[in-house]
């Protein structure tokens, strides 16, 4: 995944508004589980919606990449943050709600570690608690061959490019990143092969069933990918 950009991630997405989607998915909470107390952020990245839930919840963190945990640790050192794989997930406790958020979960790749991780993050909910997870890409919404995508980025100091380049093989994605980074007289340079499952809204649906949770699907969602809220009986 992110073995190469992760010092690199939040200079990327420095467009993102991590407050505003905090506090959406913070009402959805609000309708489905009045009162709740702690929060769990699986593949929470550098914590930067961590940062707004820590605001509001008891919070925690995990993440499958240990230099994002490095940074997300370093940003909220009161936080617990560990290293995990979502599908193998076992903290050993429970909370009122469970994240997965800006499409983590399509790194599932298959419906099978879809389930798995979907699971796994069930047997953190306490009773009557929610999870909430943000989707990858629909199918029906990724467009064929693939997309070639360019993005820039200047801090003053330093300047950031960042080319993508997607196609679609079967049920996955592949996204081809190519890294360049100036500063100071120097550019490093870095590529990434990222895989994701491109997995249908019964995917989502099912999955969450089948964990045995009662799930409901939010069109829009936080970024135009829909959302799915699942509430676990209490």
């Amino acid at each position: 995944m992110f073995t190469v950009s992760a010092g690199w991630y939040d200079d990327f997405y420095s467009y993102k508004d991590y407050e505003g989607e905090a506090e959406t998915v913070r009402g959805i909470v609000a309708r489905l589980r009045p009162g709740a107390e702690s929060l769990l952020d699986v593949a929470c990245g550098t914590a930067r919606h961590l940062e707004h839930f820590h605001e509001h919840f008891r919070c925690e963190g995990v993440d499958a990449n240990p230099d994002m945990v490095e940074i997300a640790r370093a940003r909220l050192p009161d936080v617990a943050i560990s290293v995990g794989d979502m599908a193998k997930l076992d903290l050993g406790r429970s909370f009122d709600v469970v994240t997965c958020l800006f499409g983590s979960i399509g790194y599932m790749a298959t419906t099978d570690r879809l389930v798995r991780a979907v699971a796994a993050m069930r047997r953190h909910l306490s009773p009557g608690g929610v999870l909430v997870v943000e989707p990858w890409v629909l199918p029906e919404d990724w467009y064929d061959p693939g997309s070639n995508i360019v993005n820039h980025h200047d801090d003053g100091e330093r300047a950031f490019v960042r080319v993508i380049s997607s196609r679609r093989k079967g049920s996955l994605s592949h996204l081809q990143i190519h890294y360049a980074i100036a500063e100071r007289g120097a550019i490093d340079t870095g590529d990434e092969h990222h895989v994701l499952g491109l997995f249908s809204k019964d995917d989502y649906l099912d999955a969450t069933r089948a964990a045995g949770l009662t799930p409901e699907w939010i069109d829009g969602g936080l970024i135009g990918r829909g959302l799915v809220a699942a509430g676990a009986p209490r």
